[in-house]
């Protein structure tokens, strides 16, 4: 029972390496993001903002994560058990709680943009910088909840290659040349980037939605 099993390995793998791939490409896709941020007028102030923004984001990233988890462990039970209605049930419940709370945590960090910002940092620049960052994110905050959920559902299913398809599309494919466009070419500086962070996660929700939506993923052989 010790011994190796090519098998197993390679089933485990195909589930694995397109994750790991999944986190190399968003985070290879940051760095290059800063890069683009630090070639704007803003420079350090544009990249110290970005940081103070996703800490401050993360308390509504917290709970998004923790639905993703429910979701991925939910899909795969049911699926295990063959009920595959169950399983969707169970993903659309996790989104929509999801969406839900983080509506509640885009309302507040609209409204109190500002005084968060000045919790990471008493750089009045950085500060202004991080608002706006904040405001601007505010509106993308339910399509990250669905991207999030509806990410692990299909991981709990199986299916971590269309979440890196999507991911690679959404950041190398639009983020980041949108990102250079707005804030250089088009002279919007860290304002640009923002934008085109808020509209890739908007994209990445609905590219996630559609295609949680075909099922496909009820039919995958782990």
């Amino acid at each position: 029972h010790l011994a190796p099993s090519g098998a197993w390995a390679w089933r485990i793998l195909s589930i694995g390496i397109p994750a790991a791939v999944q986190a190399l490409i968003r985070t290879i896709g940051m760095m290059m993001f800063n890069g683009i941020l630090a070639r704007t007028a803003d420079g350090a102030s544009g990249v110290a903002a970005l940081q103070v923004g996703v800490r401050a984001e993360a308390i509504a990233y917290m709970p998004g994560f923790g639905y993703s988890v429910a979701a991925s462990a939910l899909v795969g039970q049911n699926l295990g058990a063959r009920r595959p209605d169950r399983a969707e049930s169970a993903a659309w419940a996790a989104m929509w709680q999801a969406v839900g709370i983080m509506i509640v945590m885009a309302c507040i960090f609209f409204v109190l943009a500002a005084p968060f910002a000045h919790l990471f940092t008493k750089d009045p620049l950085v500060t202004a910088l991080a608002a706006d960052y904040l405001r601007i994110n505010a509106i993308c905050e339910p399509f990250l909840a669905v991207a999030m959920v509806l990410t692990g559902a299909l991981q709990g299913a199986g299916d971590t290659v269309w979440p890196t398809v999507i991911t690679f599309v959404t950041m190398w494919v639009v983020r980041l040349p949108l990102g250079y466009l707005f804030a250089t070419s088009m002279h919007l500086q860290s304002r640009g980037a923002w934008i085109s962070m808020c509209l890739t996660v908007i994209l990445s929700g609905i590219l996630t939605l559609g295609f949680f939506r075909t099922g496909r993923w009820k039919r995958i052989k782990v």
